[in-house]
């Protein structure tokens, strides 16, 4: 639980996320009519528009040539919307050209806080700025990759990048390689005033290990206290981001929009969405995951509706008029020191409300929050101990990082059970609530409240490859090295490897998103246990890992926020041995009847009508651009198992199969061997 320790490092700013859209498949409840195409396509009449067939990892092309597709992707063109109502939009979406890329821009640490109370307000890291850049000074492109393991689907984003720099006047103040962060409690309702993705946040987590950090700055300014321990690992960096806005509106459907967006196409313009991003840099300890934090977690307990959603003023009477919003799980941890107290994660929690005249986005007004301890009896939660209330301001959001320390009184802390074993948190006998005024005096609203478990995985974004076998895999691909996945189970701060009634996983083919109905398979479950599955058909499984008496008979009742999920894309394999000199090689070269017009049509082909931001330097649709030895010795590096990790990898999507990469690799070592 490293992540509530000190000091805790402060940052605050924005991002911006330079997303492909293309494949994101927001538009397949809207269907063709004939006037999508000119001339009109009868057949596809009623059919759902989505550009990309993520099953096969290839394009929806309607029978166009890559010419006509290009034209037809990037205009305004006809549909008609869920209800059959007609509707205007440009298929590529709102940024066709996205190259995937994470860029921070004023990203500077805010604060450096020692103590709940204490800061160090001389601190040699106060005004550093965070990048993904690989030196001081900003003259290099950003390494932040972001990528969906399915693009199908919201919980499934990876952060990846080469390195993860603190600089200051010229001077690197920490600089290693991030271990992959993956989304984590994904709210889209975290804005009153703003909807679909830009009213959407999530946090992710990173790690350095303490080795890639030696004679660096960041280790002293952590301190002796710290560095010193055994169990010291190296550094947690975790953030939220939130408020997402492209300069040209992406859910604006208007005429005018539309329109900037096409004139912006034709330019190859880019129109990535700016984030806002808060978060801490702190210790990370043996035992602790890198990924994510299991802790003590408190869960919302229903969504609420807020009287000025939208930036509109609600009649009370009519609360039906407001915007509906929910609070993302909290994450705390009991510290037991010479004035106990609670620490409690806010970071993706209390929902902004953003002023589309001003720009600000504060955080929204809920009243005044407390947090108070309450015994369970029966089914009711009674009363016990008033904590006191909760600074949940703007101000005071981005001076701690999202996170709030509460002192206990002496009639709290002595409910916490000193002789415990382990984390004393694990046996605090009663249970947390945040709780609110809600608009109203005395109205005593419970926002949130205290569960027994918390479940996740630390690798929660992972791929397989299809397979004939039927043995099953238990191990995939995370960030490029094939590992075990599981889940972990935390019983109110404290690892455990069983649950009374025990533990049931439900798995879900979530490709293409229209089929993801009922789960195709449950099992019984014990905890840390790796996963074993076959994957005889390519597509994407979610598993959903339930406690007792929380299993659904639905897809649409998963819940991305809180639900323990693992996304695992199953990548297409086909056999091409007809292509190859030696098809029993562990490396075959390519045959003469490989020719560059089958290599497009069975990989190229994706990337180049998809994701043309892979194009804008290296067309890869031209065969003599690919034909000679330094262009082939070039993709063949780049489309190695070990680039995975990196910004340079080869596609940035991530979703070239093994097959499909032996292909590209052998067709590269006959042009390289002439």
């Amino acid at each position: 639980m490293s992540q509530f320790d000190f000091p805790r490092i402060n940052f605050n700013g924005l991002i911006d996320v330079n997303v492909g859209t293309a494949n994101n498949d927001d538009y397949s409840n809207y269907t063709f009519i004939n006037e999508s195409f000119n001339p009109p396509r009868p057949e596809w009449n009623g059919k759902p528009l989505r550009l990309a067939d993520s099953l096969m990892v290839e394009p929806n092309t309607f029978g166009m040539t890559d010419e006509e597709w290009l034209e037809w992707s990037q205009n305004i063109q006809q549909f008609h919307d869920s209800n059959g109502k007609p509707a205007q939009l440009i298929p590529a979406e709102w940024n066709y050209y996205g190259g995937m890329g994470l860029t921070m821009k004023g990203v500077a640490v805010q604060s450096v806080q020692t103590s709940p109370d204490d800061f160090d307000t001389g601190s040699s890291l106060l005004g550093a700025e965070l990048s993904f850049n690989m030196r001081p000074g900003g003259d290099m492109a950003s390494t932040g990759v972001i990528c969906d393991v399915n693009p199908e689907s919201v919980p499934s984003s990876q952060f990846i990048a080469s390195n993860l720099l603190l600089e200051k006047d010229g001077n690197t103040l920490m600089s290693g390689t991030p271990s992959k962060g993956s989304t984590r409690y994904i709210n889209f309702q975290r804005n009153v005033a703003l909807t679909a993705s830009a009213g959407a946040s999530a946090a992710v987590y990173h790690t350095i290990p303490k080795e890639a950090l030696a004679g660096q700055e960041i280790l002293d300014a952590l301190g002796t206290d710290v560095t010193s321990r055994n169990d010291f690992k190296g550094v947690m960096i975790r953030y939220s981001l939130f408020r997402s806005l492209p300069p040209i509106g992406g859910f604006d459907y208007s005429t005018a929009t539309l329109t900037r967006l096409v004139d912006l196409y034709k330019e190859q313009g880019l129109n990535a969405a700016e984030l806002q991003i808060t978060g801490t840099i702190s210790p990370w300890y043996e035992g602790e995951f890198s990924s994510i934090t299991m802790s003590r977690q408190m869960m919302p307990v229903e969504t609420f509706i807020s009287p000025g959603g939208n930036g509109q003023p609600v009649d009370p009477k009519d609360p039906s008029k407001g915007c509906y919003f929910s609070l993302a799980p909290v994450l705390f941890k009991y510290q037991d020191s010479q004035k106990p107290f609670m620490s409690l994660d806010l970071i993706n929690t209390f929902p902004e409300q953003y002023n589309s005249t001003s720009g600000d986005n504060p955080k929204f007004s809920l009243g005044t929050i407390s947090l108070r301890i309450v015994q369970k009896q029966g089914s009711d939660y009674v009363p016990f101990q008033d904590l006191g209330p909760i600074n949940y301001s703007t101000e005071n959001y981005i001076k701690r990082g999202g996170l709030i320390d509460v002192y206990l009184n002496t009639a709290a802390d002595s409910m916490v059970d000193k002789n415990a074993e382990s984390d004393s948190a694990s046996t605090f006998p009663v249970i947390l609530e945040l709780y609110a005024e809600l608009y109203q005096p005395d109205a005593n609203q419970v926002l949130a409240r205290e569960v027994d478990y918390m479940i996740a995985s630390d690798t929660s974004t992972v791929y397989a490859e299809q397979s004939s076998s039927t043995t099953p895999q238990n191990k995939f691909n995370f960030n490029g090295v094939d590992v075990p996945c599981s889940f972990n189970v935390y019983f109110r701060g404290s690892q455990v490897n069983s649950v009374p009634g025990g533990l049931t996983i439900q798995v879900f083919d979530t490709t293409p998103n229209q089929s993801a109905h009922g789960p195709v398979d449950s099992f019984a479950y014990d905890p840390e246990t790796p996963i074993a599955v076959t994957t005889p058909t390519p597509g994407n499984k979610l598993f959903y890992c339930a406690l007792p008496g929380q299993t659904v008979t639905n897809y649409d009742q998963v819940d991305l926020m809180t639900f323990p999920i693992i996304t695992m894309r199953v990548l297409p394999n086909e056999n091409y041995d007809q292509y190859y000199v030696d098809p029993t090689a562990e490396q075959p070269v390519a045959n003469d009847s490989l020719t560059f017009e089958i290599l497009y049509e069975k990989v190229l082909r994706n990337y180049y009508l998809l994701y043309p931001a892979m194009s804008k330097h290296v067309p890869l649709n031209s065969k003599d651009y690919w034909n000679g030895p330094d262009m082939a010795r070039r993709m063949y590096q780049r489309i190695q198992r070990s680039m995975w990790p990196t910004t340079e990898y080869m596609p940035r999507t991530r979703d070239l199969s093994e097959s499909r990469t032996k292909l590209l690799q052998a067709w590269c070592l006959r042009v390289m061997q002439g």
